[in-house]
């Protein structure tokens, strides 16, 4: 199997485990039929993804100055972080006639920015702000 195919089962990986969610990585790759994904398995070995989250970075690490870096925390991957910001912002621009909306997407959980609306049919929930134009119609 050639590196590259290597390379998108590793990206499909990821992308599924943001669909299928559990609390800990290990279990994607565990023996135990309840907690296990088994197609995870087929793609690739826990130890080789691994290795490949540990050691995934865009950046060069002699090159790094944290003192005056934009965003330390994003330092391995800046770059990549960077490129995709800059092409959401020059493939979308709004039109001139936009307003703000918000709304309550209900969640009873835990969450530290949840907010109780008393006269609202969701009464807990997270707020969200959404950008509107007004040339968007949506049909019913």
């Amino acid at each position: 199997m050639s590196t590259q195919v290597k390379f998108v089962f590793f990206w499909g990986i990821i992308i599924l485990q943001g669909i299928v969610q559990k609390p800990l990585q290990k279990w994607y790759w565990s023996q135990r039929p309840l907690l296990s994904t088994q197609y995870l398995k087929q793609l690739m070995s826990e130890k080789r993804f691994s290795i490949i989250m540990k050691f995934l970075h865009f950046t060069n690490n002699e090159t790094i100055d944290l003192e005056t870096h934009p965003q330390p925390g994003l330092r391995k991957i800046y770059e990549v972080y960077d490129a995709i910001n800059r092409k959401f912002k020059s493939s979308y621009v709004p039109e001139r006639n936009v307003s703000v909306d918000d709304s309550l997407l209900l969640y009873k959980g835990r969450l530290g920015y949840k907010q109780y609306l008393p006269k609202k049919r969701a009464r807990f929930g997270a707020k969200f702000y959404q950008l509107c134009e007004s040339s968007m119609v949506y049909l019913e």
